[in-house]
């Protein structure tokens, strides 16, 4: 899998929940490549809860409905729109008093401008912001991707990380997320890389919607609930661009774990190999 399909993918993610949380996506502008991804994180619809007292969700989401748009234009050219959605049993946030002092005063703006912030590692930036929120063993035995934020519109440029952070929204409670990018070498030397976003509400949301995926110009997508030994329940999305069957397949994986919500995106050319490792990836989770 390239990583430009990655961020094609993130490109694509539904912003619905984000205009919930008072947060405002802005509308019809195009994201550098690499800075796409960092960005798409401060507008993702995911809800995160780590450890704290105030968790609320029992981590259990499902199917709600699934939206297919075929598009055929003036010029004959054809495109298309899929939705899936997913209905929460509970609506998870962490109070921003819980975070770490150094989280807490960090600069960012009462605007719906991100400030981001950059990490060695996923567990760096779990530190700074004073909550545990999920480990993977098998991500941590996976290469982490170094990226860097670019966006000329905003102003915004930072170093090669390999974790962001982002604090986007109202002073007294922004959205937190966090980004990471891993790629796995497989046997037969292909490259198997994975985008995995977490982000944190600071006040309650009463929508009741957990996270959504969004495909452009796929196939109608396929959604399999998967339901790890140790009782953890995700929803694993798969869909094949239009050239179907011989072009990889795009897949997003939405799940809860210890009432927060998780978006792993990834894109293959062998579908039963994906999904193998995204559900040894989530057999992982604790």
């Amino acid at each position: 899998m390239k990583k430009e399909q990655v961020l094609e993918l993130m490109s694509a993610l539904d912003l619905e929940l984000v205009e919930e949380a008072a947060l405002q996506a802005p509308a019809g502008r195009r994201i550098p490549r690499l800075a796409r991804a960092g960005l798409i994180a401060a507008c993702l619809c995911l809800v995160l809860v780590g450890t704290g007292a105030a968790a609320v969700a029992n981590g259990w989401i499902r199917v709600s409905d699934v939206k297919f748009y075929p598009t055929t234009h003036v010029n004959g050219t054809k495109s298309s729109y899929a939705e899936v959605n997913t209905a929460s049993d509970g609506s998870p946030y962490i109070p921003m008093d819980q975070f770490s002092q150094e989280a807490q005063e960090f600069p960012y703006s009462s605007t719906y401008l991100p400030q981001y912030k950059g990490f060695d590692s996923w567990a760096d930036a779990e530190e700074f912001l004073g909550v545990e929120i999920a480990d993977n063993p098998v991500l941590d035995r996976m290469e982490p991707i170094p990226w860097s934020l670019e966006d000329k519109q905003y102003g915004i440029k930072m170093d090669e990380a390999n974790c962001f952070v982002s604090f986007r929204g109202l002073m007294e409670a922004p959205m937190i997320n966090l980004h990471s990018e891993y790629q796995l070498v497989l046997d037969d030397s292909r490259e198997f890389r994975l985008g995995v976003y977490a982000g944190i509400f600071t006040q309650e949301s009463s929508s009741g919607r957990g996270p959504g995926a969004i495909f452009q110009n796929h196939e109608m997508p396929v959604t399999e609930t998967y339901v790890t030994p140790s009782g953890l329940q995700a929803v694993i999305v798969t869909a094949y661009t239009g050239s179907h069957p011989d072009s990889s397949v795009s897949c997003q994986t939405l799940f809860q774990l210890n009432g927060a919500n998780f978006h792993l995106i990834t894109a293959h050319d062998d579908k039963d190999e994906m999904v193998r490792i995204i559900k040894e990836i989530l057999d992982a989770y604790s």
